[in-house]
């Protein structure tokens, strides 16, 4: 899920070549250079083949660089702003009944977490569009960037749901009364096996709590980011360089992140 490699340079570039190859002005062309190689194998070479082919190829080399070079940054845009809009749907999809579900296992940390991704994404794409012209590939892929960031967060929290959901049924009460008569009966096996319930219950337990942990460096982080993009410098050049250094801040904590995905 906290993966960059969607919007890393070498897959927007590949993007940006296979859609500037698409166009009409590159397969049309190239249709004909073999549709007349296909003459050729049929009827033989001739000048009239090698004409076809030839200007073919011409034609369709002439319309790929051309749409590269015109269209790179649009289509590069549209590109990772589809990314984008993967993951808003995947984010929103998750949020779906998620805060209902945390107050019902009485995890009231996370709901106040949802509050606060919502509330600290939104302040920095705010900032980050009075940085950056919104029709820049800059922008969008640093956009792209927070949403990973905020869908690691409500990640986190829907395995945060399964974590306590897993364990929602065991009756701690009820084992430590159970210990007790075993303890009296002097029963080692039987307190054995409770003891491992209740070790695996606090191993749940723990984990939760380094997911909440994980979640509030983000929550930090992107305080700090948002700070940094406040203060930019606003003369050409500057500004983008000292955006470039936060965001990828931003970038390292989605890699570390990985650390605490659910196996």
């Amino acid at each position: 899920m906290n993966d960059l490699k969607e919007i890393s340079k070498s897959a927007v570039r590949k993007a940006v070549l296979g859609k500037s190859a698409q166009q009409a002005t590159a397969v049309y062309p190239t249709a004909i250079a073999m549709l007349g190689g296909v003459s050729a194998v049929a009827f033989g070479l001739n000048i009239f083949t090698l004409g076809a082919i030839g200007a073919g190829l011409a034609m369709g080399a002439s319309g790929f660089i051309g749409n590269y070079f015109l269209n790179k940054d649009k289509y590069a845009t549209h590109y990772i702003s589809g990314v984008r809009n993967k993951l808003v749907s995947k984010r929103n999809k998750l949020l779906e009944g998620l805060e209902g579900e945390l107050s019902t296992l009485g995890e009231h940390r996370g709901v106040l977490q949802i509050d606060k991704f919502k509330s600290k994404y939104h302040n920095l794409t705010a900032i980050l569009g009075k940085r950056l012209n919104k029709n820049e590939i800059t922008y969008m892929r640093y956009l792209t960037i927070a949403e990973q960031v905020f869908l690691g967060g409500i990640d986190n929290l829907e395995n945060i749901c399964l974590v306590l959901r897993s364990i929602s049924t065991i009756d701690v009460d009820n084992i430590e009364w159970q210990l007790k008569s075993a303890r009296d009966q002097d029963n080692q096996e039987l307190q054995s096996t409770l003891n491992q319930r209740l070790t695996l219950r606090q191993e749940q337990l723990d984990r939760a709590d380094a997911l909440l942990a994980q979640n509030d460096k983000a929550l930090t982080q992107l305080d700090h980011v948002t700070t940094k993009l406040a203060n930019t410098k606003t003369e050409a050049g500057h500004a983008v360089m000292d955006i470039d250094d936060a965001m990828s801040e931003l970038s390292s904590l989605i890699k570390r992140s990985d650390k605490y995905a659910i196996e």
